[in-house]
Parts: structure tokens; C-alpha cells; sequence
């Protein structure tokens, strides 16, 4: 048996863990001690009971669809707290920082978060439009422009805290689990819906539901939000 040794690991554990757990209390599954806890951390395998059932695949096959962990003291999915107080990245054009810190924090976002997506959606280029109509900083569909009250979505103004507001939605549409929003923000929150996907265990399960662009549009973001933390 392997040890799992890297956070990315560790942190995919715990939400195997609190997934176990929440099913051990509902009754769907046998009590689980803390015993079981410390076993997962320390084997990437699983056995073919009923409770490991839903774990099977390795650890080590999950944690290669999955960003990378959270900064140090952020519980799993909830990056929005990672850094209250953060400022927007020195990498944004400084045309736009205004914007981004405004954004942020009028949508309870983390700048360096909201900077990473503006960042692989259009690269800052405000008169992007993508191959399937997605326009502006942050790549609005029209439909979702018309539904974050967007009207020109080239107005960069307009356009981020647009996107803002539907991230943010999103965020909070999967309980906070950054993750599955960003996933949802680029796939669409329907695909990911009947994927079945609602944390981020779940999205490295049933990642091969998805489009592998999607995927990678999550490691994408997270590397250029939170690698350097």
C-alpha cells in the first residue's frame, strides 16, 4: 500500500472522509470510527465493501483531476476565505485593478480568484469573443449577460462585475465550494448538475462526464489564483 503523502492528496481525503461521515450519520452507511479517518490518510487503496464502494478509485487517480489544494488553514472548497484581506494580484493591467478590488469585494469573491478567471477567460482583452459567443473579460454567454443584467458585455466595467455576480452565485449554489463553481462557470451550471457532481470529490469521480476542458479550466484558474500561496 501507498502512502498518501502530498496535501492535494491529504485534501481529497478529507472530503472522502466527510462524505463517509455524513453518510455514517443519515444511517446510509455503517458508523465509521475515527480509526477510518487515519486509514485513509494512510492508503491510497480502498476495499470493495459497502462503504468503500463509493471511494474505489485511489486517491491517487482523483488528486489527477483536481486543482490544487487550498492555502494552508482553508477548509476544503471554501476558498473565498483563504485571504480576507487579499489584494489584487500585481500581475493585473492597471487599468483594471480598480475594477477587480471593486468586484470582489462587492461580491464577496477573493481578488486573486476573480483576477485568475478574467485572466484564462479573454487574458484581459476586453473585446474577446470566444468561438461559441462568449464575450469580454469574462467570457459572458448572452444569456448570462442578460441574466446578471448585463448590457453591453464588451463595457469592461459591466462585463466583470457581471461575472462576478454569476461566480459568486454559483459559489454559493454548491455551498461555497469553489471548485464545482468554477467548473460550473465553464461548463455551465445544467452540465454539472446532471453530471451529478456537487462537491469536489465529486468532480474528480465523474470528471470523465465532463469535457477534459473543463477540467483543465479548473486546474487553470486554481494554479494562477492560489499556486503561489
Amino acid at each position: 500500500m501507498r502512502v498518501v503523502t502530498s496535501r492535494l492528496e491529504q485534501w481529497l481525503v478529507w472530503h472522502l472522509w466527510a462524505t463517509l461521515l455524513d453518510e455514517s450519520r443519515s444511517g446510509k452507511s455503517p458508523a465509521a470510527g475515527e480509526g477510518v479517518f487515519q486509514a485513509l490518510l494512510e492508503t491510497a487503496s480502498f476495499s470493495t465493501n459497502s462503504v468503500a464502494s463509493v471511494l474505489r478509485p485511489s486517491v491517487a487517480a482523483f488528486a489527477a483531476h483536481l486543482p490544487f489544494a487550498p492555502p494552508e488553514g482553508v477548509e476544503p472548497g471554501d476558498v473565498q476565505k483563504a485571504a480576507p484581506d487579499a489584494e489584487v494580484p500585481a500581475s493585473v493591467p492597471d487599468e483594471y485593478r480598480a475594477l477587480l478590488d471593486r468586484a470582489a469585494r462587492q461580491y464577496g469573491l477573493d481578488p486573486r480568484l476573480l483576477a485568475a478567471v478574467v485572466e484564462v477567460e479573454s487574458g484581459y482583452r476586453p473585446d474577446a469573443v470566444s468561438p461559441k459567443g462568449a464575450k469580454g473579460l469574462m467570457q459572458l454567454t448572452d444569456a448570462t449577460a442578460r441574466a446578471m443584467g448585463v448590457s453591453d458585455p464588451f463595457d469592461p466595467a459591466a462585463n466583470v462585475m457581471g461575472g462576478a455576480k454569476y461566480l459568486s452565485q454559483l459559489i454559493r449554489r454548491y455551498g461555497g465550494d469553489v471548485a464545482v463553481a468554477l467548473a460550473a462557470y465553464n461548463a455551465g451550471p445544467g452540465r454539472i448538475d446532471r453530471a451529478g457532481v456537487r462537491t469536489a470529490a465529486d468532480l474528480a469521480a465523474r470528471a470523465h462526464l465532463l469535457p477534459q476542458e473543463t477540467v483543465e479550466y479548473v486546474q487553470k484558474v486554481w494554479r494562477a489564483a492560489f499556486a503561489s500561496v
